[in-house]
């Protein structure tokens, strides 16, 4: 999807407050060291990860299994508890970083230890998923 930069911030095509050809919009189709999500919706944006931005994503993957997979629901847009914007709003808070951790398991040249971490937390998330709808 493509994706642009606009007054210091990220965003998804449907959301850019501008029309994509403005002046002042850049369009990005580089690496990044931390997966992006846009300024509007809060929908994950197509960036490829740096080597720093696959360690940052695993590190994280690695914690929340240690630490335990966050899976309180995100809040309705509106609420006081409001987080984030529209795009994960009624979903369990781990939908982001499974997203992410989707995004690693297409990407070539992952350590056996990372690929691990990655099916791991994608098998963690799916008996999240039953567990939360019994």
């Amino acid at each position: 999807m493509p994706h642009y930069h606009y007054d210091c911030e990220e965003w998804c095509e449907q959301c850019l407050p501008v029309p994509a050809d403005s002046e002042e919009v850049g369009y990005d189709g580089g690496e990044q060291d931390t997966p992006a999500h846009c300024a509007g919706c809060g929908r994950p944006l197509d960036y490829r990860l740096t080597a720093e931005g696959v360690e940052y994503v695993v590190a994280t993957l690695r914690d929340a299994l240690e630490t335990g997979i966050d899976d309180h629901i995100i809040p309705a847009k509106g609420t006081a508890e409001e987080e984030l914007s529209d795009y994960y709003h009624g979903s369990p808070h781990y939908e982001i970083t499974r997203d992410w951790a989707r995004e690693l398991s297409g990407y070539g040249g992952l350590s056996d230890e990372d690929e691990a971490t990655v099916a791991r937390y994608l098998e963690e998330c799916d008996k999240l998923d039953f567990a939360l709808k019994a």
